[in-house]
């Protein structure tokens, strides 16, 4: 019997699985920090300058969208149950081919 509870934990505590899990979160948040920080620097710039490229301008908007869904996602998350709330939402959306994570944590195809 305590074989037996042995693989259970074993299973459910997948090590591997768990360390990978935090290595892409790691690298996810990593990127979406440098395209903040590029944002960052159009949004000077134009303030500077006064004329921005219509890539620029994407940029901007996709990051600002891209904060917008973690401040949501945080908030969420916050609230008794949220964790549970924000995986099921995050579930049904991409049955719906709604996207309510940031860019940088979308699966990339």
């Amino acid at each position: 019997m305590e074989k037996n509870i042995e693989k259970f934990v074993n299973k459910i505590l997948n090590k591997e699985k768990i360390k990978n899990g935090f290595l892409e979160f790691l690298k996810n948040s990593k990127e979406e920090a440098h395209e903040y920080k590029e944002a960052a620097q159009i949004l000077n710039n134009y303030a500077k300058t006064g004329n921005a490229s219509k890539e620029d301008i994407k940029k901007v908007r996709t990051q600002l969208i891209d904060t917008l869904k973690i401040s949501s996602s945080l908030a969420l998350f916050i609230l008794p149950g949220g964790s549970l709330l924000l995986a099921m939402l995050i579930t049904i959306g991409n049955k719906f081919d709604i996207n309510f994570l940031p860019s940088s944590f979308s699966k990339k195809s």
